[in-house]
């Protein structure tokens, strides 16, 4: 789960964080934190993702349990490089395909994965992702995907993150593309 509390209070993201780090660690998944390192301090959340605009990682680091994961936004290869020597634990890569939740942000398609995918940390493909695009996508380098339509604009939306978690699964199994040889969406 990825928590992004751009329009709530400090106090309801820590609400809203409390009731969500134990449900993802019922399910073996994690919670992670956009940009509210605080907040993942106190929670026990198992990630924060750093912005731009966030604290540094060797900042955040020094705040974190250390099991806490630190992953960072990128959008090329050089950013990526960046956060991967700073010791990120994971990249967030987007923009990959057009989406509208992000209007007239240009769309690097598989290369872009392609090009970030050697950075050193596992990326995470996000923007425009599909159920008919996991493949293209994982074949590209992408350790897994973050998808927002996919699910909320499903009809059965827990249905559709099952079909999204099985594409990834089959598609990983069959590129050897996984750290961990588990599927991350």
């Amino acid at each position: 789960m990825h928590l992004r509390p751009r329009r709530v209070s400090s106090l309801r993201c820590l609400e809203l964080a409390r009731e969500l780090v134990p449900r993802a660690a019922v399910t073996g998944g994690w919670l992670v934190l956009n940009g509210r390192t605080d907040i993942a301090c106190v929670t026990g959340a198992h990630a924060v993702q750093l912005g731009r605009g966030a604290l540094p990682i060797d900042a955040a680091r020094r705040v974190l349990d250390p099991d806490c994961a630190v992953g960072v936004s990128v959008h090329g290869a050089e950013e990526s490089r960046e956060a991967s020597a700073l010791g990120a634990d994971f990249l967030l890569l987007g923009t990959i395909f057009s989406t509208p939740s992000h209007p007239g942000m240009p769309a690097g398609g598989e290369a872009l994965i392609s090009a970030c995918a050697d950075a050193g940390p596992p990326v995470i493909a996000i923007g425009g992702i599909d159920m008919d695009l996991i493949g293209s996508v994982n074949s590209a380098g992408a350790y897994g995907v973050a998808v927002i339509r996919a699910v909320w604009q499903a009809d059965d939306p827990a249905g559709a993150v099952q079909r999204l978690v099985l594409a990834l699964e089959r598609q990983t199994g069959a590129s050897g593309n996984s750290h961990t040889g588990e599927a991350r969406v």
